[in-house]
């Protein structure tokens, strides 16, 4: 019964840094560096994905 109850979770981590090329509307000005930080988990079913969450 356990065993039917368990599922494979797959967790990706994720680092970014992104230079803005332009001035946005928000206020970011060009040449500012956006970095962010964050996790992925998939939750396989079989050979299904049956869940996707991200965490920022």
């Amino acid at each position: 019964m356990e065993n039917e109850l368990m599922q494979r979770l797959i967790e990706r981590y994720l680092s970014a840094h992104h230079t803005f090329a332009v001035d946005l509307p928000n206020g970011m000005k060009a040449g500012e560096v956006l970095a962010l930080r964050g996790k992925s988990v998939f939750e396989k079913k079989g050979e299904k994905r049956v869940r996707i969450e991200d965490h920022s």
